[in-house]
Order: C-alpha cells, then structure tokens, then sequence
C-alpha cells in the first residue's frame, strides 16, 4: 500500500514537472516570437500631456514583445504623471498596445507654496502654470479651515451653474472657500461679490436667485455690490443711488 501511494505520488511529481517545465518554454517562445512584437502603440485622451512623454514614461515602444509587458508596471509608471487620474493599458494582439488616459481638468488657478498652480475641481494643485500653456482661470482660495469643504465644491458649483442665475463660475475672477463654511464669489466685470452658506446650500442658492431676480426688475442689479445668504437670511449691499 505505502509503495503504491509513493508510486502515485512520483507520477503527479512527474506530471507537475513536465507541466511547468512545458509552460515556461511555451512562454519562451511567445516573448522571442516576432509575431508578438509591438509593432503600433495607440494613445488616447491625452490634452496637456504629449504622446512624447506618454511614450518615455511609460517605458514601452515599437519593437518591443508584447507579451513580455508588465501591464501593472505601465500604469504604475503613467499614475505618477499628476495630470493622469486614470491610465488604462490593454493589448490587442498580435502587435498593438492601447493606452488610454483620463487627464485631470483645470479648474482654477490656486497659489501652492508661492506657486500659482492649476487645480482640479476640487482645489487639488496639478502642476505649476508655467509649465503649460497658460489658461485663464478663476482663482482658488482656501482659507485654513476651509480645506473640509474641498469636497463639496464640485458639487456646489454645479448646483450654481445649474441654477438659471445669468452668472457662471467659470466668468467669476476668483472664489474663496471660508472656514465658516462658506463659498464667496467675485464676479469683477459687474464688480459683484456673492456669498453662500455652504450649510444648506441648494436653498440658500434659491434664496440668492430671488433677490437677483428681484433687484433686476427693480432695475437696481447694476448697483448691487454684495449679496450673501447665510441661513435663512440674504444680505445685499447696493451702490448708493445717484442724485
């Protein structure tokens, strides 16, 4: 009984062998075949990032096997790039390799260390202006405190721009998230600041639209200065009228 148990036993060993031994020379002979080889590399959803960098970062170009890239090392090497916030890297057999990219989109323009940078939505620094073709932006500022409300403002500021109000945030010349919770607006061509409680926002922008819309058929909008709802109360500042 022990020898025919020893005896199974030595097959499987055999079997194991032969198996691992027959995969690794089929793998050896995938990664030397010139059937494999990379003969197209296919870049997409690159804007602020070149093909050129692309290529050099990711560590990958014509010629090489297709076979013998590490997936994981390509995307790895890409998510360093602070533009990239996706990276997808796929192989089309024989000899084509795609690598697809999702930028991170300027938002603002936010002051990092002395550096004016451009920011995500969510006030996220990505690299410094300078290092790109400047776009005009509004710009971010983050009161110490005000940093917990990052977050929020992406969705803040769709609320604002999906609200019918005459005004876009991309037109503001900056904004500013407070610490008391928050999100001030400059809009310089009507020389109008805004204000909104980030507490209850959505109401707190109705309230807004409101007077708006109110000192507009007043015809007294031209001289508003101010207007910020905080709870349930709005404040407006107005020009004094001239005699």
């Amino acid at each position: 009984r022990i020898f025919k148990v020893m005896t199974i036993l030595v097959i499987f060993g055999l079997i194991s062998f032969y198996t691992v031994k027959f995969s690794i020379d089929i793998y050896n002979r995938v990664i030397s075949s010139d059937y494999f080889l990379i003969n197209r590399i296919d870049i997409s959803g690159n804007n602020n990032v070149t093909e050129e960098e692309i290529l050099i970062t990711s560590g990958v170009a014509i010629g090489q096997n297709n076979i013998s890239i590490s997936i994981e090392e390509v995307e790895a090497a890409l998510a360093k790039n602070p533009w990239l916030e996706r990276v997808s890297v796929k192989r089309v057999l024989p000899d084509i390799l795609e690598i697809i990219v999702q930028e991170r989109i300027p938002k603002f323009w936010i002051l990092e260390g002395g550096v004016i940078c451009y920011a995500d939505q969510y006030g996220q620094p990505i690299v410094p202006v300078g290092n790109v073709a400047a776009q005009s932006l509004p710009v971010l500022e983050i009161e110490k405190g005000g940093e917990i409300f990052c977050e929020r403002l992406p969705e803040m500021l769709n609320v604002f721009d999906r609200s019918g109000l005459p005004l876009s945030v991309q037109s503001a010349s900056w904004l500013k998230l407070t610490r008391s919770g928050g999100l001030e607006i400059f809009l310089e061509e009507s020389n109008l600041h805004l204000g909104l409680g980030a507490d209850d926002f959505s109401n707190n922008l109705v309230r807004l639209s409101l007077v708006l819309r109110d000192l507009n058929r007043r015809g007294e909008l031209a001289r508003a200065r101010q207007i910020s709802a905080y709870g349930n109360q709005v404040f407006v500042k107005l020009d004094k009228k001239r005699s």
